[in-house]
């Protein structure tokens, strides 16, 4: 049997993986896991990972560099029950040919679930509704909407924004606009939304969503030109990375009142003390929950341990060539 090192505290571990997923790792090798409350080290990765053909990590998993990998030459698989792999991958993992997975898609699902959410509740300005009828702040004049017949405007379609795509289909929104160089027209028309240039897109949404990921090309791709295009009581939504905006430009506009904006993500984060975004009526916050630390996380890395000695491709491995493109 292949020998299957976990690499996660035994908190996070409880957190992530119900019992029976475990079970069910243990009936497929000879699995080894970290028994310590604290993040493992490279040190205790070298440990760990001796004989071991497959390692399941999460957040906090070491960086797997030459010195760790070095010490693992059984090592064939990395599979990550969390988001992004840029936190522990290197050079080495690349040059060794481990194959790396990620719970992406699992995190996926519970951010569309949260953004969608956001939608609904913010087209009825149910947020500032609940403030006034707490005494924080004056009733809200703005009318009561619906997210059916609305217009929404997907930025970025990755996992998330195609997965938004797909929940908003029960509520019968007017149109879906999706701003996306790197997908053709004809692939987004078969996500059943209309490929759109951003001006377009500000223009004509009453939501705008972001699911850019975090790179170099997108950092504050989102400013006051591109909010200034916005039409007025339209709804902001940010559950992707808080540098994709410009945050003294939404600032600015947000001041004016014109716009209301659900936040997940700051920059930095958490926003600053005296930051006005806590103090703005116009913005409801919350602090980073969208991809939430669940189960499906863990249930998936073990599915993917399972194709994996099974000879199947998996859900979602990564490569080097798609870290460019990715947060």
């Amino acid at each position: 049997m292949p020998k299957i090192a976990v690499l996660i505290q035994p908190s996070l571990r409880h957190d992530l993986f119900p019992e029976e997923s475990l079970e069910k790792l243990r009936r497929m090798g000879d699995v080894v896991m970290f028994e310590e409350d604290r993040r493992p080290t490279g040190e205790d990765a070298k440990v760990l990972l001796k004989d071991a053909e497959i390692c399941v990590g999460s957040w906090g998993l070491p960086k797997m560099d030459a010195d760790v990998i070095g010490a693992a030459p059984d090592l064939k698989l990395i599979v990550y029950a969390a988001g992004s792999v840029k936190a522990f991958q290197t050079d080495a993992v690349w040059e060794r040919g481990i194959r790396v997975t990620s719970g992406m898609p699992a995190i996926a699902v519970g951010v569309a679930e949260f953004t969608v959410g956001l939608m609904a509740l913010g087209r009825r300005d149910a947020f500032r509704r609940d403030a006034a009828m707490h005494g924080w702040i004056e009733p809200s004049r703005a009318p009561v909407r619906e997210l059916w017949n609305s217009t929404v405007g997907i930025v970025s379609l990755g996992m998330v924004g195609r997965t938004v795509i797909e929940y908003l289909r029960p509520f019968k929104v007017k149109r879906i606009l999706a701003y996306d160089p790197f997908v053709s027209a004809d692939a987004v028309a078969a996500l059943g939304a209309e490929k759109t240039e951003m001006d377009e897109l500000l223009r004509e949404s009453d939501i705008v969503s972001l699911h850019a990921p975090n790179l170099p090309e997108t950092r504050h791709m989102i400013g006051a030109e591109q909010l200034q295009r916005m039409k007025d009581d339209a709804l902001f939504i940010n559950t992707a990375r808080g540098a994709v905006v410009k945050e003294d430009d939404l600032i600015e506009e947000l001041r004016k009142g014109r716009l209301y904006a659900c936040l997940d993500v700051t920059d930095p984060e958490p926003p600053l003390p005296d930051s006005p975004l806590r103090s703005l009526p116009n913005v409801f916050l919350t602090p980073h929950i969208a991809g939430p630390r669940t189960q499906r996380l863990g249930i998936l890395a073990v599915e993917e341990v399972e194709r994996y000695l099974q000879g199947q491709p998996p859900v979602c491995e990564i490569s080097r060539e798609m870290l460019k493109y990715t947060s």
